[in-house]
């Protein structure tokens, strides 16, 4: 039988090989993109047996320390896991990967959650407040609420004290291709590089990942005249405090909300 060691690196080589098969480039897309590709499928496939053995080793130990028992917990339920996203999704799911960097997630996604989360919300001494500038169309909220399995709810909306009609313009670019495209970012240094110099350097952008903000950011560095603070790229609120020092600065970074681009036209601070 091989040592729990051996079989630790082993099931590592087989996650290593699942990531290489993924493709170089950060990524997300839906499973079945890949169920055609014999590499993904192969390495898929391996992975499996590695999990087994490794389930088979720590069993062999059970009882013998908690950590170990915790470990062997773990990696069946991520066996369970990988065999039913292996599987066709149900109706109301879809399977889909991502990958950023070494690393790779499989997902499986409910398109519909009212009645997971109707149940989350009956557990005793539990308060939800949810805010958002997206909650409500208008003055109505049914369609938030109708989704989450919200049945009663107080609710309230505030307008924005910032003045949108005298201060904001709309902007939609035409022939950009889809954010999926391996030009996307492209297009978007070429388009951002057009704004900024209308704007003469005021800009806050965000960006929904770390790989588009590093390449957008590498390619402006030479083309504007204006300097750029990047997230991540100094500690603390160095970004932040740069951007309100200065009028003339495109501040940049990544956010888990929203796609594409914001400017704005004052000094904001970056949380």
């Amino acid at each position: 039988m091989p040592t729990l060691r051996e079989c630790a690196l082993r099931l590592g080589t087989a996650v290593q090989a699942l990531r290489l098969s993924l493709g170089e480039s950060d990524r997300r897309g839906p499973w079945g993109e890949l169920e055609a590709q014999a590499r993904v499928q192969q390495a898929l496939a391996g992975l499996t047996p590695q999990i087994q053995h490794l389930i088979h080793v720590l069993a062999s130990v059970a009882g013998h320390h908690e950590a170990l028992d915790a470990c062997l917990e773990r990696v069946q339920e991520l066996l369970g896991r990988l065999n039913r996203l292996a599987r066709p999704p149900a109706d109301n799911a879809v399977h889909w990967f991502e990958t950023a960097g070494r690393s790779w997630r499989l997902h499986e996604t409910p398109l519909e959650i009212a009645e997971v989360f109707r149940s989350r919300l009956k557990q005793p001494g539990a308060a939800w407040v949810f805010t958002s500038a997206t909650l409500a169309m208008g003055e109505d909220f049914d369609h938030f609420t109708s989704r989450l399995g919200i049945e009663q709810a107080e609710t309230a909306r505030w307008d924005s004290p910032f003045d949108y009609r005298r201060q904001a313009l709309y902007f939609i670019p035409h022939r950009m291709p889809e954010p999926s495209a391996a030009d996307y970012n492209r297009h978007l240094l070429e388009l951002a590089c057009e704004l900024l110099d209308y704007s003469q350097g005021r800009a806050f952008l965000l960006f929904t990942s770390h790989r588009a903000l590093r390449e957008v950011a590498k390619g402006l560095a030479d083309r504007i005249r204006y300097p750029l603070s990047i997230q991540g790229a100094a500690p603390g609120l160095s970004c932040s405090n740069a951007f309100v020092d200065s009028v003339m600065r495109s501040c940049w970074g990544p956010q888990a909300f929203g796609r594409g681009w914001m400017c704005v036209v004052r000094p904001y601070p970056v949380s």
